[in-house]
C-alpha cells in the first residue's frame, strides 16, 4: 500500500472516530505534528504504533488493509455464516470446523456407495 494512501485512511479514521490530532498525540503519547505528518504522507508510523493507532481508532487491521470480509467475493450465505461463527464461543467454534472439515474431506473422498 503506497504511503499517500495510507496517510488517507489514517485521517479517515481518525475523523470517523471523532478525534483530533491533538487527542490522538495525548492518547498514544506523540506529538501533534507527528499525527499531522502521517495523515500527510510526510512520515509513517511503526508497526506497532500503527496497531495502537487502529484501535484506537476502533477500526480492524483487515479492514484498514481492505482484507474486509464485505468486501471479499463471498456470498451472503458465506458472510452470515463468518458472522454467525465470531459469536460463538470456543467450544462451539472448535465442533464446527470439525464439522465442516469431516464434511469437506467427505466431498474430497469419492463415494464408493454412489459407484464412483
Amino acid at each position: 500500500m503506497e504511503k499517500q494512501l495510507i496517510a488517507n485512511k489514517l485521517k479517515d479514521a481518525r475523523i470517523a472516530s471523532g478525534l483530533t490530532q491533538k487527542e490522538v498525540a495525548l492518547s498514544i503519547g506523540r506529538p501533534q505534528q507527528t499525527i499531522a505528518a502521517w495523515e500527510t504522507a510526510r512520515s509513517q508510523p511503526d508497526a506497532d504504533t500503527l496497531y495502537s493507532l487502529l484501535v484506537l481508532y476502533n477500526v480492524s487491521p483487515n479492514t484498514f488493509f481492505g482484507y474486509d470480509v464485505m468486501s471479499m467475493d463471498v456470498s451472503t450465505e458465506e458472510r452470515e455464516l463468518i458472522f454467525t461463527y465470531r459469536k460463538l464461543d470456543d467450544f462451539a467454534k472448535q465442533l464446527l470446523c470439525t464439522v465442516a472439515r469431516e464434511e469437506a474431506r467427505r466431498f474430497d473422498t469419492p463415494n464408493k456407495n454412489n459407484g464412483d
